[in-house]
């Protein structure tokens, strides 16, 4: 009992996102020179990533959690409040095989980054570190109920 509970709380901090993690995955790099990836092509990989079974994720070095936030203003992209910019680095943990064919689909997320300008490349690898860690939130409101 002690042994599955020891692997539960730590299936729990890994999506969390407050351990460092490694595993097979993927590496993709999207250079956007000419400031043409919107904000909202991020939060549709992300979608690829998880719809495909990423386990974990990151972002020029921030932590994708479920609570994290991607936006645009003014042109700037921020993850969780951290200003990001190109060359865009997303790393993956999870079926690098299955991931790379949702995200490569004809017409799927990358093809569409492609076609708005941005040069992306897509590798496959046997060990991916994420060392980023997100912080755990403070809830004001929620309460364990009995």
């Amino acid at each position: 009992a002690a042994e599955a509970a020891a692997q539960q709380e730590m299936a729990r901090k890994i999506q969390a996102g407050v351990v460092p993690v490694v595993g097979e995955g993927l590496e993709i790099r999207i250079v956007d020179a000419g400031g043409q990836l919107p904000g909202q092509s991020l939060v549709s990989l992300v979608q690829e990533l998880r719809n495909a079974a990423a386990e974990a994720i990151e972002i020029n070095d921030v932590r994708v959690v479920g609570r994290t936030s991607i936006v645009q203003r003014e042109g700037v992209t921020y993850v969780n409040d951290t200003q990001i910019t190109s060359p865009y680095t997303i790393r993956a943990i999870g079926d690098s095989n299955m991931m790379q064919v949702a995200l490569e689909m004809p017409g799927g997320i990358l093809a569409t980054i492609r076609s708005r300008g941005p040069f992306t490349n897509l590798t496959q690898e046997e060990s991916v570190e994420i060392h980023s860690v997100a912080e755990l939130p403070t809830f004001t409101h929620a309460q364990p109920s009995n």
